[in-house]
C-alpha cells in the first residue's frame, strides 16, 4: 500500500513537499487504524515499517529530483 501512494500518490515533486492526492493518501490513513485496531501490537509494528519505507522512497526520490 505504501507503494501505491509512491507511485500513484504524488502529483507534482517539484514543489517544498510532493503534492499527494487526498484520494490516495486517505486509504492509507485509515488503514493504520484498521491495522492497529485488527492486529494489535503487531499491526503497530507493521504500519511503522510500512510508513518508514514510504517516507524514505520519498526521501530518495526527492533528492534525485531536487538535485
Amino acid at each position: 500500500m505504501s507503494k501505491n501512494v509512491w507511485n500513484e500518490g504524488v502529483m507534482d515533486w517539484h514543489t517544498g513537499k510532493p503534492l499527494l492526492s487526498f484520494h490516495i493518501v486517505q486509504p492509507w490513513l485509515q488503514a493504520k487504524a484498521q491495522a492497529v485496531r485488527l492486529y494489535g501490537e503487531t499491526g503497530r509494528a507493521a504500519w511503522a515499517y510500512a510508513d518508514k519505507s514510504l517516507k524514505d522512497c520519498m526521501a530518495f526520490e526527492c533528492a534525485m529530483l531536487c538535485e
